[in-house]
């Protein structure tokens, strides 16, 4: 099962550290969507930021489905993670 959590102002900082780079990055509805690579640990991440419910998701998917989970994160998660541990409505 994937990495994974859904919880308040967990975001990678920004600028990324070392080892981070991002891949692409979208705004859309008070969310903002990143799609990350840690050249370190060869892994890509999602990370989905809520302004304004200040929560955040963040899971790696498959590097093959990479950009499918970027531009269909929610899904994706659901399909990866266990997201009834981390409802997306306060």
């Amino acid at each position: 099962m994937s990495n994974s959590h859904w919880e308040p102002e967990s975001a990678l900082p920004d600028p990324l550290p070392d080892g981070w780079r991002e891949l692409a990055h979208r705004r859309s509805s008070g969310l903002e969507v990143r799609l990350l690579w840690n050249s370190r640990q060869d892994a890509v991440w999602v990370e989905v930021l809520d302004h304004a419910g200040d929560r955040q998701l963040t899971f790696n998917p498959p590097k093959t489905k990479a950009l499918q989970a970027f531009h269909h994160p929610f899904a994706m998660a659901t399909e990866l993670c266990d997201l009834a541990r981390y409802p997306l409505a306060s």
